[in-house]
Order: C-alpha cells, then sequence, then structure tokens
C-alpha cells in the first residue's frame, strides 16, 4: 500500500470531527437528563404548592365561618 497524502489529509479531518460529533451527542443526552429531573422536581413542587394552598383556603373558609 502506498503512502497516499489525501487519505492523510482525509483521515486528519475525520477523526476529530467524529469525536465532536460523539461529545456533542453526549451533552445533548446529559441536557435530557437534566430537563427530565427538572420537569419532575418541577411537578412534585407545584402538586407540593397546590395541596398547601387547598389546605391554607380550607383554614380560611373555616376560621371565616366560625364568626
Amino acid at each position: 500500500m502506498a503512502f497516499n497524502p489525501d487519505l492523510v489529509a482525509l483521515g486528519s479531518l475525520a477523526v476529530p470531527g467524529i469525536v465532536w460529533l460523539v461529545r456533542l451527542e453526549g451533552r445533548i443526552n446529559a441536557h435530557d437528563r437534566e430537563l427530565r429531573l427538572l420537569e419532575e422536581n418541577h411537578r412534585s413542587a407545584f402538586e407540593q404548592l397546590r395541596s398547601d394552598v387547598a389546605y391554607i383556603r380550607d383554614r380560611i373558609d373555616r376560621a371565616l365561618g366560625a364568626r
């Protein structure tokens, strides 16, 4: 096999490009995981907040109804 400078040049460009694409995919996957966790945390916090507001409204209604 003869030394082909065009093949070496192509390989020197392709390898970093593939590495960059693999790293980019990893970053995208990590970002998706973070978004999923944030969504779950916000959903549970929102449900807790709704529960607290319902409790406070109930207490206010009882206090106003007792007068």
